[in-house]
């Protein structure tokens, strides 16, 4: 399975929970770059000083099978990834030998990062950017408001294409404190003006969906780490399984994307998440519909991103 680390457990008990495959056989590998493994995007080479450098989304996933081998593994029964895990199974069978990998089940994943999705990243990087504390990456200590916005911009991308998604958090009666709580984030610097009098402490967010980014917010701070996550942002906006696999200069990229798709193991699982606000339904139809004998199927909806991812 082909996830983060964090995600990995909700995945193995979603998937014991359907039996569709017996978890004391089943390994998982986190990806380069996270805050997780004995290097990420903050290790810097002992021999050179080099930086870690920025590396492409397929040539990641060319180097995972390495551990494989490693562990005397001849092939794989089935490779299963939502999401970033997702495009990194579509990438195993096209740079390993055929049949290395006999079936994919790709999860709430796309075949190309779109334009929606790298807007999304640049917003999120952006927010990291803007915070003093960052440093343009040199930083003494965690730029943790700039992560904490990257981390609402992230759930709040999750939403945006799910109307319904809102009505898990009711919009709570709003009292004649709400341009005190909705100005809360400049607190700080007003209380720190010569002269200015110190505020009251703001009361607690009126909306549930506002107090839910916080958390949110707050809960990836303690666990991750900016530059690893500008790192990753980079590499799913290098997505795209037809990269360096063009038949010429002029071939239309879609039909590069179908030509390559169809040349991924047959009878692969396809599944989708209406409420997924990120990889749309359109984009695994698009894998289902050009993977030899692909199965589709699309869940009506599931809270949070991908439910139990």
């Amino acid at each position: 399975m082909a996830n983060q680390r964090h995600s990995v457990g909700g995945v193995r008990s979603w998937v014991a929970g359907k039996h569709l495959i017996p978890t004391d056989s089943s390994s998982s590998a986190g990806t380069a770059g996270i805050t997780y493994g004995s290097a990420s995007a903050v290790t810097t080479n002992p021999d050179t000083g080099a930086i870690w450098p920025r590396i492409p989304r397929n040539d990641h996933s060319g180097r995972r099978p390495l551990v494989l081998d490693h562990l005397g593994v001849s092939s794989v029964a089935v490779a299963i990834g939502g999401s970033m895990g997702g495009m990194a199974i579509l990438e195993w069978p096209l740079c390993t030998p055929p049949g290395y990998v006999r079936h994919v089940i790709p999860i709430a994943t796309s075949a190309r990062h779109s334009a929606w999705c790298i807007s999304w990243g640049e917003a999120q990087r952006q927010s990291i950017y803007s915070d003093p504390s960052y440093e343009d990456g040199y930083y003494q200590i965690q730029p943790a408001s700039g992560l904490a916005a990257s981390a609402a911009s992230r759930k709040s991308s999750q939403w945006a294409a799910t109307p319904s998604s809102p009505a898990a958090f009711p919009v709570m009666p709003s009292t004649d404190d709400a341009l005190a709580a909705h100005n809360d984030g400049n607190r700080n610097r007003l209380a720190s003006a010569p002269g200015t009098p110190q505020l009251p402490p703001s009361p607690p967010p009126i909306f549930s969906a506002q107090s839910y980014l916080r958390y949110q917010g707050d809960k990836f701070t303690s666990r991750f780490d900016a530059n690893c996550y500008i790192h990753i942002t980079r590499k799913l906006d290098t997505h795209d399984v037809a990269r360096g696999r063009l038949l010429s200069p002029d071939e239309d990229e879609s039909h590069a994307l179908a030509r390559v798709l169809a040349t991924l193991p047959p009878r692969a699982l396809v599944i989708g998440i209406q409420t997924d606000g990120l990889f749309t339904t359109s984009e695994q139809r698009e894998i289902a519909e050009h993977v030899p004998d692909a199965e589709l199927i699309i869940i009506p909806r599931l809270r949070g991103m991908m439910g139990s991812f």
